[in-house]
């Protein structure tokens, strides 16, 4: 990242050109972010890191996938802290791999409600 605005800064009586520095630069910015996907989970009522902080949560030792801010009454954090406390409702923003963001939206939004079995079923004409 640094070498690339280095670069555009070197450049920056023309904005137009975009020297071979710079492409590469670029490209090779986004090749380190090839596979890395960014999702929002929502605290479900049942998850189980409801009520505790980032740290006791420990999503990143149990999934590899990272906390990397939070949605709470419509205020983004940044890089929460670990001492932030997850409540029922936050948005979660998740970094990782699309199998480590798997398992951190299944941790943080909890379990799925089960399917209503055949008796549950209410049907009405």
């Amino acid at each position: 990242m640094h070498s690339y605005s280095d670069a555009v800064r070197r450049d920056d009586d023309d904005i137009d050109i975009i020297t071979g520095e710079e492409h590469r630069s670029l490209h090779n910015l986004l090749s380190a972010f090839e596979g890395i996907e960014i999702t929002w989970a929502t605290l479900g009522p049942e998850s189980p890191i409801a009520g505790k902080t980032l740290a006791e949560a420990n999503i990143r030792s149990r999934t590899g996938a990272s906390v990397v801010a939070f949605i709470r009454n419509g205020q983004l954090t940044a890089n929460p802290k670990s001492m932030t406390v997850f409540e029922v409702n936050d948005r979660i923003g998740i970094i990782g791999e699309q199998d480590q963001i798997d398992a951190a939206s299944e941790l943080v939004e909890g379990p799925p409600e089960p399917m209503p079995g055949p008796d549950e079923i209410l049907i009405t004409e």
